[in-house]
């Protein structure tokens, strides 16, 4: 007997002991013959491992693995290998990550796609304009952020709104009024509303009655959300891909709403909003430094070394930190600019579980491929962030596959047309 992970269950497989949910109700008995129903519908009774006769999960996980053509799976762990190259692979969450970061290489190689990341060596890259691009570093935080607040502001639709959510006596329709008079904010957050993102049982027709059903903050947590990656649509895909950079940004916000989730009494939007945003201080070092920007890229990739331990050996600060100031400037709420500032080393924050929890959706997205390719890193997981969120290995799968389902949908909603398709 032995607990087997839900996406290693296939259709035969025997009960080895009473199933039961995560409310204790009985599911399915013992000795009971898994079909394909019952495979389909563990992940909504939220089931995540099964007792299995005969079985052990290594047993599983190594046969899923030596199904795959050897070409293929060689290729595909080589790219693990340089994925977790900075954590400690006999770790048990590491070994899971890296076990279905293998799989779902090995299954693009398999269908026939091209999986740069997978492939070996690193392209150098290139600024298109670099003949026009001064060879200057910043010399602090401040010096960026005040160059960026210059050049442009902040979009003034989200400030509208919060000013009508600072009225006590502002209702949702006065927030739907505010959102409506912006036609492209309005169409997104519709399409947003309408996803599976949210799913509901009826399609929601207008900004008034999205603002009824999910709530004015809710509402102006998605518009804030939206806004900003308006606000960076003017970027350059010089060296990096935008569409790859808000895939990734989009995956964290949507793990960190799953693991939100989890925790009794916790703003999921608030979470999903930390994750689109945790980022930002990367895209804002390449629109002010875009010459910084590529001396950090290449120190990264050749030393190698972690993205932000790159920038603060030759900047003498991070992305996160960049992140935070330019928040800051923009008046968002200090809990968040705090939040995303700790997302690399959530051990040092105060608040340790909201960390944990950016932290956690940051390595599940980069160790998932959801945008970055594998030359961005997966950082060490912190053990404490791990335990603070009371998880399992065996959440893991579950908690991807939940999050694949909406990360597409989610895309086509938050970008404009140029980056979704």
């Amino acid at each position: 007997m032995g607990m087997i992970f839900i996406d290693d269950l296939t259709t035969g497989m025997v009960l080895a002991e009473d199933l039961h949910g995560p409310n204790g109700r009985l599911l399915l008995p013992k000795n009971t013959v898994l079909e394909d129903k019952h495979l389909r519908i563990f992940k909504i009774w939220g089931v995540t491992q099964v007792d299995i006769n005969g079985l052990e999960q290594d047993s599983c996980a190594s046969a899923s693995l030596e199904s795959l053509d050897p070409e293929i799976l060689e290729k595909s762990d080589r790219y693990a290998q340089r994925l977790f190259r900075f954590c400690d692979r006999s770790d048990p969450v590491v070994s899971e990550l890296c076990r279905l970061a293998t799989l779902r290489t090995a299954a693009d190689l398999a269908a026939g796609k091209r999986v740069l990341e997978a492939e070996d060596g690193h392209e150098t890259p290139v600024l298109t304009n670099h003949d026009s691009i001064m060879p200057m570093l910043p010399e602090s935080v401040e010096q960026i952020v005040s160059q960026e607040v210059e050049l442009v502001s902040f979009p003034d639709i989200y400030f509208q709104i919060l000013t009508v959510l600072e009225n006590p006596r502002s209702s949702s329709a006065q927030v739907a009024e505010v959102v409506s008079k912006d036609p492209s904010l309005a169409t997104r957050l519709m399409k947003l509303v309408n996803s599976p993102f949210y799913g509901l049982p009826t399609k929601v027709d207008s900004i008034a009655r999205a603002t009824t059903l999910l709530g004015a903050q809710e509402l102006s947590i998605l518009t804030l959300g939206i806004s900003v990656v308006r606000y960076f649509d003017d970027i350059p895909q010089d060296f990096f891909s935008m569409k790859r950079f808000w895939t990734h940004s989009i995956a964290t916000g949507i793990f960190a709403k799953i693991l939100a989730s989890r925790i009794p009494g916790c703003f999921e939007e608030r979470f999903f909003l930390l994750g689109l945003i945790h980022d930002i201080g990367r895209l804002v070092i390449f629109k002010t430094f875009p010459y910084a920007a590529l001396e950090v890229f290449l120190m990264a990739t050749q030393a190698p070394c972690l993205i932000h331990e790159a920038e603060r050996r030759l900047l003498g600060f991070d992305h996160t930190e960049v992140a935070e100031a330019m928040l800051e400037a923009w008046n968002f709420p200090d809990s968040l600019c705090h939040i995303i500032c700790c997302h690399h080393e959530p051990d040092l924050s105060d608040k340790k579980t909201d960390c944990a929890v950016l932290h956690m959706a940051d390595v599940l997205a980069r160790a998932l491929r959801n945008g970055y390719r594998g030359k961005f890193a997966v950082s060490p997981i912190s053990h404490r962030a791990w335990e603070l969120l009371g998880l399992s290995v065996s959440d893991i799968a579950p908690m991807a596959s939940q999050a694949d389902h909406m990360i597409d949908d989610i895309i086509h909603s938050f970008l404009p047309e140029s980056l979704s398709e």
